[in-house]
């Protein structure tokens, strides 16, 4: 039996692991859409970690070969 290729096992990972993070950046945005009332300092925190979540997904997908631009601020 042949070796499996890498390259469809990684972007199965790769898209499985950016839809988790898509959904925890929705999930830290949520509480801030619906109007909850919370501090500036919690929405800051929120915001910063929904990012973080949506830059891993950009990371992820530029790794697998999407054409796209990283902000020069993310680059490895």
């Amino acid at each position: 039996m042949p070796k499996p290729r890498p390259w469809p096992n990684n972007a199965k990972e790769a898209r499985d692991r950016s839809a988790e993070d898509a959904a925890a950046g929705i999930r830290q945005l949520q509480p801030i859409a619906s109007g909850t009332d919370m501090s500036q300092a919690s929405v800051l925190v929120r915001v910063m970690k929904a990012i973080n979540y949506f830059l891993r997904i950009l990371m992820r997908m530029k790794e697998q070969g999407a054409d796209i631009d990283v902000p020069e601020d993310y680059r490895e």
